[in-house]
Order: structure tokens, then C-alpha cells, then sequence
């Protein structure tokens, strides 16, 4: 190439390359070189500055345009040559065609990039299906046991008031959260433009009693005390969207709980009549803020710092949804703290007109105002049921509805268990969790079927979308029912499959024969359990200790054996081997308040099922149908004389109480953690029958918290003082009946 950017000599190849039939026709045409073979100006600068600066370029890429017009690419390297003095005389160079390699990196690029929007779209749709399903499964989970063990409390035989409340509370508490989970999944509510509110009549007391179940528990957990105030007179309803003021009251007092590590949460309510509002006040022990942070609080995403941000989670978009709802609903959130000591959210909302709304003038009246729920009826079935479900709190819900039909079941804790005791045993329906450990439950359904196995299989799940549902039945399930169960529907679907028994009505005046030994050291739940069995027509033979109910049982002849856990000398697992060691073969029925623990180490000893105390009357019952059989009722025992007897012993487990209380103060006082466990242990097991349910909460609260490794004093103190409260509160109220 001369200086002046033309060809001097070119071979047939590079003629070939430029479009040209031979070099002499190249060289006639004489093209410019760097024009020829750099078709991009920004290129061709480069090369020029290259040129000038260094006197060469070596293997650079470039586009260029044949003789006909068309594209192609070369790899070009270019030196200039210079004569003895150093002048420069010409440049010589090569060419090498790249258009082949260069095309097939592209399409290759194409299909590269065509691969990452396939799978980004793929990723993103799967993303989006997972998260919705995880979080169904993770809100849908521990709702379960809130309704179930909720509507469990609701059975005839459990006809306290404070039952009902507490366990109204706890089913409208998880239905609404349930609510609030389907309207999250309905894709035309999420977004968050389009925010709205359905103004209804809402029963005041029923909203004040969801909020406290669901976060007094919770505040329990971190030692925290929390109480609702009411400032009376309260209306008893108000025109609001219920769903989104609990989501406001759940958020401001979610927060509260999350920064307060010691002292209380409190929310005080009252109504501003003049403005026809409604003022509720969170105020909380916790960390409080700086006046900067104040300032940016109500800010979408934002955290008070990155250092809160770090330690405590969270989005930041809470308070901002809730100011925007409490806007939405005729009012606002305002907000006070102090740095170190804690904060104060104030919510206003509207009420709607308060002329005509009955107004409540004290707490007594508040709890009256609630409205009841209606209670479903266990029907009486006949069958063996396998449940595969690892969650020990499912585990027990699924026993106690199951035990209200007079069904048999059997647990196991993942699904390789399931399909071992499936081939093992003959079983009338499974009930099987799909999230297990070892084996998931769809995984060993299919396994069921493809062994042959054709005993109907419902499904367990809280992961209820329309695939899900669809791959369980894939699967080989019948049909699946969704977490958390409801009450109703776990009946009809297990109607469907099992046996029903019309007459089998457990609350009759059924009579049995036989003789039962009852071994429990405790003189009240003694002699509770003594009197219901002699009601149903059974003779009893009644010990204190392990050691006299193995010479008892062997001595005796009994048809039934209930044991308690914990009796000085042996206690109920020593006693239950030593029975089964001599070849004692009549059923032996755990009798006990203690956890799943403790039911596990009695089941390994031999016994052969459990009775939970509080004692519950049809689970009893249904136990004595199945092993005893049904006598005549003609001779049942009246019940006025059956209530006689009961406040005869409630009178004697309440004059009882003192004494075992001076023992626990004695013992917490010397540390002497045995002591106080067991007295916890003898009230958590017998209040809840006579009565008393949150004594026996109290007292099982207290036992949990003297069997961890290193007590915490301090916590125990509190629980026993709670107790202490309780216990003075029963005693009072007998007082004044007497």
C-alpha cells in the first residue's frame, strides 16, 4: 500500500477477498486501502492514529464491504517499511478472511442470549409460583393448630365460659389471618396501587379479643408483658374495613414486639365521639428512635439505620401501608419516642355515625358483647386411620379430632414410615403431610400405588394452588385437604371413607363391663377418673404408686390399665416395662399431661395408647367402646348426682391449692427445680378438668420452663406468680359462691 493509501500490489487471495475476479482488476480499480477494508469510520480513526503514532497495527477485526457491496469480516495487521535513512516508502500488510468465524459467533450469541430469555422468563415464573406457595405453606402452617385446637375447645363437654372465649378467639383470629392470605393470593389485590377498603359494621370486642390471642402468646415468648386498656365507654361496633385495621394494629404492635426486648407493650383504646373516632395507642419499652429517624420512618423501604436494618429485618413498607391505609380510612398514624426508653403510635380511624351505637360501660360488659360460634358435631366412625405428619403440634390436632369419632390411628413422622406401615399393616384411610422429612408425602404415594397399595390417601397441605392440588392427585391421592383444617370438612371427608356408626353417640348414658386399674398419685384427678368410670358401669381398683399398680394389675383381674407418668417409687414407664416383662397382655392406656416426650417414652415402654389429661369424656368413652364393648345405659347414675360429685371434687382440688403453692414458693426459694416441677405438673393436669384451662396453661408454661438445662429464675419466678394470681383468683370466686 503507498502512502497515499493505495494498492501497489495485491495477490489473487486478497483480490478474492475484496470482490475482485484477479489482482490486475483490483488494482485497475484502485480503491482506497483503508476505506476498502475498514468500513467503520470510528475504526479506520483508530487505525490511522495507530499508524502514525506507532508505524503499525496487528490483528485487528474489522467490517469491510467487497467490490459488490456486500459485508464481511477480516482480521487486518498493517507495519510501515522504511528506507536506510528511515523514511517511510509504503506499508505492506495481510488480510484474513473472518466472516465465517465471526457469523458463527454471532448466531451463537443469538442463540446465547435467546437461552437467558427463556430461562430469565422461566426463572422469574417459577420464582413467582414458589414464592406464593412458600408463602402459603409458611402463614397456612401454623394456623393449623390456632383453628383446630380453637375448635376443638368448642365440644359440649367443655362448656366453660372461659373455654368458649379463648377458643372463639383463636378460630376468628385464624380465619381472618386465612382471609387475609386467600385475598394476597388473589393476583387482582396485589398491587399495591390499587389499594382499597370495604367499609362494614365490625363488633368491637370481637376485634379487641383476636388482637390480644394473637400477640399476647408471642409476647409471653420474650418475657414481655402485654394488656389491652380500654378508656370506657367504648361503642360496640364501628364502620371500618376490619381486615385492613388489623393489619394496622398487627403491624404497629408487630413492631412494638420486634424492638422490646424487656418490660411491655401496651394498646390503650378509646373513642373520640366528638370526631366520631376511633384512637388506638401502641406504646412500647423498646429501643425508641432518634429525632432523624422519626423523620424518614413513614419513607417506603426505609429502616431507622442500616445497623437496625441488620439486626432486625424487615422491608421497611410496613409503617408506610399503614399510614396509607389509616388515611384510607378516614384518619392517620402519629408517633412519639424517646431514644432508649421507647415509642408511642397513635391511630385514628373513623368510625362511621355513632347515633343509635350502644356504647359499653366496663370490661364486664365488653366480654357479654361477643357473639358465639357455631360447634360441629364429630360423627361416630369406625376404622383405622395412618397419619404421616412430622409437626408434633398437627400431630396432636389430628389425634384430637380423630378421637371425637371413635376412630383408631396411628402416627408416623415422615413418609417412608408411612409406606413401611402401609404395607404392613391393614389401615381404612391415610392421612398424609406432603412436606416431610426422609420421604414427602407425594413422593410416597406414588410409591403406595406402585407397590399396590390402594387404601385411599387425602392429602395434608397447605399448598392448595390449582398444580399443586393437580401433582397430589397425580400422585395417586384421592383428594386433599387443606391446612389449616377446618373442622367441618375433616368430618365429612373422613365420612366419606370410613364406617359410620349412627348409634355410637359417645354423650349418652353408655354402660360397660369390666374391671380398669387406675394408677395416678394424685387424689383429685384420682378420684375424677374413678367416678367416670363407675358412671359408665366399671369396676375400679385404684393404686398411687407404680409399684402397687404392677402387683395390682398382676394380682387383679383387670381388663384395663391407666397410667400415670409421674408416681413416687416406680414410675408409669417403670412400671409399664416391668408389666410387660412378667407378660401382662391387657391394654395399658398412658394417662398423663406431659408432652410428646413423655407419651413416647410410655408408647416404648408397651403402653398401648394415651388419654391426655384434662381428662376428655369422649375420648374416654370411645376408648372403652373399642376395647370393652357397650352395656345397657338402664342403670347410668343420674346426672345431678354426676354434677354432685364433680363440685365435690372441684371444692377438693381447690382446697388442695394452698398448700401445694407454699410447697412451690419453698422450693423456688431453695432452687430445688424437682419439686417445683412436679407440683407444676399435678395442677397442669388436673385445673383444665375442673374447670380452671388457663391454670392448667399457667402450670404447663411454668413445667416447660423448669426442664431446660439452665433455668431461667427470673422467668420462673414470673410464671409461678402468675399462677400464684390465678389460683387466688379461683379461690376468691369460691368465696363468694359460699
Amino acid at each position: 500500500m503507498s502512502l497515499d493509501r493505495r494498492f501497489v500490489t495485491a495477490n489473487p487471495a486478497m483480490a478474492q477477498l475484496m470482490g475482485y475476479h484477479s489482482s490486475r482488476e483490483l488494482l485497475d480499480d484502485n480503491p482506497d486501502v483503508l476505506d476498502a477494508c475498514f468500513a467503520d469510520e470510528r475504526v479506520r480513526r483508530r487505525v490511522v492514529e495507530q499508524l502514525e503514532t506507532r508505524g503499525t497495527v496487528k490483528g485487528i477485526e474489522a467490517r469491510y464491504r467487497t467490490h459488490a457491496g456486500d459485508e464481511r469480516w477480516a482480521t487486518i495487521s498493517l507495519h510501515t517499511v522504511y528506507d536506510n535513512d528511515g523514511v517511510p516508502t509504503h506499508l505492506e500488510g495481510t488480510c484474513i478472511d473472518a466472516t465465517e468465524r465471526h457469523q458463527r459467533q454471532h448466531i451463537e450469541r443469538e442463540r446465547e442470549q435467546e437461552r437467558l430469555e427463556k430461562e430469565l422468563a422461566r426463572n422469574s415464573a417459577e420464582a413467582k409460583s414458589q414464592f406464593l406457595a412458600n408463602m402459603s405453606h409458611e402463614i397456612r402452617t401454623p394456623l393449623a393448630a390456632i383453628i383446630g385446637y380453637g375448635e376443638t375447645l368448642l365440644e359440649p363437654d367443655l362448656s366453660e365460659q372461659e373455654k368458649r372465649s379463648s377458643a372463639e378467639t383463636v378460630v376468628r383470629s385464624g380465619r381472618h389471618l386465612l382471609d387475609l392470605v386467600n385475598d394476597i393470593l388473589d393476583h387482582s389485590k396485589i398491587d399495591a396501587n390499587k389499594l382499597d377498603v370495604d367499609i362494614v359494621t365490625v363488633n368491637l370486642p370481637e376485634l379487641l379479643d383476636e388482637i390480644r390471642a394473637f400477640f399476647a402468646p408471642r409476647a409471653k415468648e420474650k418475657g414481655l408483658e402485654f394488656a389491652i386498656r380500654c378508656d370506657y365507654p367504648l361503642p360496640e361496633t364501628v364502620r371500618t374495613d376490619p381486615t385492613r385495621f388489623r393489619q394496622i394494629i398487627i403491624n404497629l404492635c408487630g413492631n412494638a414486639l420486634k424492638f422490646t426486648e424487656k418490660g411491655s407493650i401496651s394498646l390503650a383504646v378509646r373513642c373520640d365521639r366528638a370526631r366520631e373516632q376511633l384512637v388506638a395507642r401502641v406504646v412500647d419499652t423498646g429501643i425508641g428512635m432518634k429525632p432523624e429517624q422519626l423523620g424518614r420512618l413513614f419513607d417506603p423501604f426505609a429502616q431507622g439505620s442500616a445497623a437496625i436494618a441488620r439486626q432486625y429485618g424487615g422491608t421497611g413498607l410496613g409503617l408506610s401501608i399503614s399510614r396509607r391505609l389509616a388515611e384510607l380510612l378516614g384518619g392517620d398514624i402519629a408517633v412519639t419516642s424517646t431514644y432508649g426508653e421507647g415509642s408511642e403510635f397513635e391511630l385514628r380511624i373513623n368510625t362511621g355515625a355513632l347515633d343509635g351505637v350502644h356504647f359499653l360501660r366496663d370490661a364486664s360488659e365488653l366480654s357479654q358483647r361477643r357473639r358465639t360460634l357455631p360447634m360441629v358435631v364429630a360423627p361416630q366412625l369406625a376404622g383405622r386411620i395412618l397419619c404421616a405428619e412430622d409437626n408434633e403440634v398437627n400431630r396432636r390436632l389430628v389425634s384430637l379430632l380423630v378421637s371425637r369419632t371413635g376412630a383408631d390411628i396411628v402416627h408416623v413422622g415422615n413418609g417412608a414410615e408411612a409406606l413401611e406401615a402401609a404395607i404392613r399393616e391393614p389401615f381404612d384411610l391415610i392421612l398424609m403431610d406432603i412436606q416431610m422429612p426422609v420421604m414427602n408425602g407425594r413422593d410416597a404415594t406414588a410409591a403406595l400405588r406402585e407397590a399396590g397399595i390402594n387404601t385411599p390417601v387425602i392429602a395434608l397441605t397447605a399448598n392448595v394452588m390449582a398444580e399443586d392440588t393437580a401433582d397430589y392427585r397425580l400422585a395417586g391421592c384421592n383428594e386433599h385437604l387443606a391446612k389449616p383444617i377446618d373442622k367441618q370438612r375433616f368430618y365429612e371427608v373422613l365420612a366419606r371413607y370410613l364406617r359410620v356408626q349412627p348409634d355410637q353417640g359417645v354423650g349418652g348414658n353408655h354402660q360397660f363391663h369390666g374391671t380398669a386399674l387406675v394408677a395416678e398419685d394424685n387424689d383429685d384427678n384420682r378420684q375424677l377418673v374413678e367416678r367416670m368410670l363407675r358412671r359408665r358401669g366399671l369396676e375400679v381398683v385404684a393404686v398411687t404408686s407404680g409399684d402397687e399398680a404392677v402387683r395390682a394389675a398382676l394380682s387383679e383381674s383387670v381388663d384395663l390399665v391407666l397410667m400415670d407418668r409421674h408416681m413416687p417409687g416406680l414410675d408409669g414407664v417403670e412400671a409399664t416395662r416391668l408389666l410387660r416383662q412378667t407378660g401382662f397382655r391387657r391394654l395399658i392406656v398412658a394417662f398423663t399431661a406431659g408432652d410428646q416426650q413423655e407419651i413416647e417414652a410410655l408408647q416404648a415402654a408397651g403402653c398401648d395408647a394415651v388419654l391426655n389429661k384434662p381428662m376428655d369424656t369422649d375420648h374416654l368413652l370411645a376408648l372403652l367402646e373399642r376395647t370393652l364393648g357397650r352395656h345397657d345405659a338402664s342403670s347410668a347414675t343420674p346426672d345431678s348426682t354426676q354434677d354432685d360429685g364433680l363440685r365435690e371434687l372441684v371444692s377438693q382440688f381447690l382446697s388442695g391449692l394452698p398448700g401445694r403453692q407454699h410447697t412451690m414458693h419453698q422450693a423456688l426459694r431453695a432452687q430445688d427445680v424437682a419439686t417445683l416441677r412436679s407440683e407444676a405438673h399435678q395442677i397442669k393436669g388436673t385445673a383444665g378438668a375442673m374447670g380452671y384451662p388457663a391454670m392448667t396453661r399457667q402450670a404447663g408454661a411454668l413445667e416447660a420452663n423448669l426442664k431446660t438445662d439452665d433455668p431461667d429464675w427470673e422467668r420462673i419466678r414470673s410464671d409461678l406468680a402468675g399462677l400464684d394470681e390465678m389460683i387466688g383468683r379461683a379461690l376468691a370466686s369460691r368465696e363468694e359462691r359460699t
